[in-house]
């Protein structure tokens, strides 16, 4: 009919409304990790959920306790209770997990465009949006289902940000931004950046309000600290199993020039991208040393003299410019290793920098735009909508990396080759019984560097080939292994402990199997399973009253069928028989 209108592609932009650009950044997101939907589950996406008994139940008063979430100087009762909520609806359907990923990035990047409107022009904010929605870099913060961490903890972060930047906030308001940054804290520790950056922005645009700022921060900070050692029991130590990790901070200060280098270089051209890299730089070289510090210092350099020249001619740009700088420096102070690490780089560390560095660099673009004319401003224009469209390309095959272990593994570790990718790659193959790729991948990483983990995992699988003089030795040497406090509070994994335990038992050794248990028991009192072995044992050195005690324990902790089947012959004093590994014992 005449009288309807037209339908006008121009019209999806023009006028160019915070509700359109809202609408064109979500379906960008969906649209460039789309393919990400179907992958499944990879790495610590099995060690915290799939295999974790914890998560398995909503249990709010254990996310907030020791497990797996909060050791080792990390305390995240949040990812916790997120992935138990998760797994209580959807198990191990890794599907939903990527679609709410992908929805809290889509959130972020949302308030990161409604964040840019304060300072700059509507179109610039939604490019640059753009830009930190599709970059190849957060990937690991999007496919990665273990990182959901990073979108999680920037929502919980950027909502206060922008409730509190305001001339006028309510007291409701300004209780639940602070509340919103105690969650933020307590699912990443780098949520503080949240409270410096809102101070840093009341002292340069509103310092009416720095005082009661203060109060707050402190007080979240107060809170923070009494639920983070009062109720979790967790400290400051860090993992020593990393490479750069356990080197001393002056040699960890070495690595700063090439670690800039790489977050630069794959923030500018992000050609190669790999997973969980452990290189280190131990010796001051050109290669490793001089040309990134060099690259940094020009780096710098550049963002250093528009610093100036804003500066000069405008204080109000210089302040948002100071503002964003600073964002960019603190959130990269946080992982160049003055702290250590669980790797030397990770591109998920980079998800709130990310913010930073567009920002500053979007800031310093509209400082000159007015010096631009209209042809110039066009064909930069052009080369930001081919720049988005590169990087989506990139994202979108990257993506397709962690449709699985083995793809991702394989293709990373050609890339950056390391023992925990080796190692990571042998268990996949273990899994599906392929020994030979198994012990090639576990050797590699042993020989690169020896820990329980890849000494375990080489005994396991000889366990499993039937080599069990093999099994016994590497079992071993995984417990005479260099003592990288990866388990603390533990001495040992509780698998080693088990697989020992186990195999000792295998060659009647009960009165070795006997002590070494009783230890084992000291560090892990709640093992069903070493309580279960220790009761044998005590059988066979005739202490029926401590196999009968342990029967029962074993029996009270898990009352799976082997323990129940064990307690009730206990108990009855009767004869029974076990299989260990294709042989019969009697008892």
């Amino acid at each position: 009919m005449s009288g309807e209108p037209e339908f006008s592609f121009k019209s999806l932009f023009v006028p160019f409304t915070k509700i359109k650009a809202v609408l064109w950044i979500g379906f960008v997101g969906y649209l460039v990790f789309f393919n990400m939907l179907l992958n499944g589950f990879v790495e610590d996406d099995k060690k915290y959920i799939i295999d974790y008994p914890l998560v398995h139940t909503v249990n709010l008063i254990a996310t907030f306790g020791i497990n797996n979430f909060n050791i080792a100087g990390q305390y995240r009762p949040i990812p916790a209770t997120y992935f138990s909520i998760l797994y209580f609806l959807f198990g191990n359907i890794s599907f939903f997990y990527h679609v709410l990923q992908l929805s809290l990035h889509i959130s972020v990047a949302i308030l990161v465009y409604l964040l840019f409107c304060k300072f700059l022009s509507k179109k610039i904010s939604f490019f640059a949006s753009l830009i930190f929605l599709v970059h190849p870099i957060q990937v690991e913060s999007v496919s990665y289902i273990a990182q959901t961490v990073s979108p999680l903890f920037s929502l919980f972060g950027l909502i206060p940000l922008l409730i509190l930047t305001k001339k006028v906030v309510s007291i409701k308001e300004l209780f639940i931004s602070y509340f919103l940054l105690l969650l933020a804290l307590l699912t990443k520790e780098t949520g503080i950046i949240f409270l410096f950056l809102i101070l840093l922005y009341s002292f340069l645009f509103i310092k009416k309000s720095l005082l009661k700022y203060i109060f707050f921060s402190l007080g979240v900070i107060s809170i923070y600290g009494f639920i983070r050692i009062g109720i979790g029991h967790v400290g400051l130590s860090t993992r020593l199993l990393p490479p750069i990790a356990s080197l001393p901070l002056a040699t960890r200060i070495i690595n700063i020039p090439a670690i800039v280098f790489y977050y630069v270089r794959t923030l500018i051209f992000p050609s190669t991208l790999a997973f969980d890299q452990q290189w280190t730089v131990t010796t001051i070289n050109f290669s490793n040393f001089y040309f990134p510090f060099i690259i940094d210092v020009i780096f710098f350099s550049i963002i250093i003299i528009f610093g100036f020249f804003l500066f000069k001619k405008s204080k109000k740009f210089f302040k948002i410019y100071l503002f964003f700088f600073s964002w960019f420096l603190s959130s990269l102070f946080f992982h160049v290793q003055i702290f250590p690490l669980d790797a030397t780089v990770g591109d998920r560390w980079f998800y709130l920098t990310m913010i930073g560095i567009i920002g500053l660099l979007a800031i310093i673009y509209q400082s000159f735009e007015l010096y631009l004319n209209k042809s110039v401003r066009r064909i930069i224009f052009i080369s930001i909508c081919v720049v988005i469209l590169l990087l989506s390309v990139r994202t979108i095959y990257r993506n397709s990396n962690w449709v699985d272990p083995i793809t991702l593994y394989t293709h990373d570790i050609l890339i950056s080759d390391d023992y925990d990718l080796e190692n990571s790659l042998g268990t996949e193959y273990l899994e599906k019984k392929d020994y030979t790729r198994a012990l090639d991948h576990f050797n590699k990483s042993a020989i690169l560097r020896p820990n329980e983990f890849n000494l375990h995992n080489l005994g396991v699988t000889y366990e499993d080939m039937g080599s069990m003089e093999k099994a016994k030795e590497y079992f071993e040497s995984a417990l005479s292994a260099k003592d990288y406090k990866a388990f603390l509070p533990h001495k040992h994994d509780e698998n080693s402990y088990k697989s020992y335990a186990s195999i000792l038992i295998y060659f009647e050794d009960y009165n070795k199997a006997n002590e070494f248990i009783h230890n084992a028991l000291i560090d892990y009192p709640d093992s069903s399973d070493l309580w279960m072995f220790f009761s044998l044992t005590q059988l066979k050195l005739h202490d029926e009253n401590g196999a009968l005690s342990s029967a029962e324990k074993a029996y009270t902790i898990d009352s799976n069928s082997t323990d129940t089947y064990i307690y009730q012959h206990v108990t009855q004093n009767q004869p029974f028989t076990i299989n260990l590994y294709g042989k019969t014992l009697d008892f």
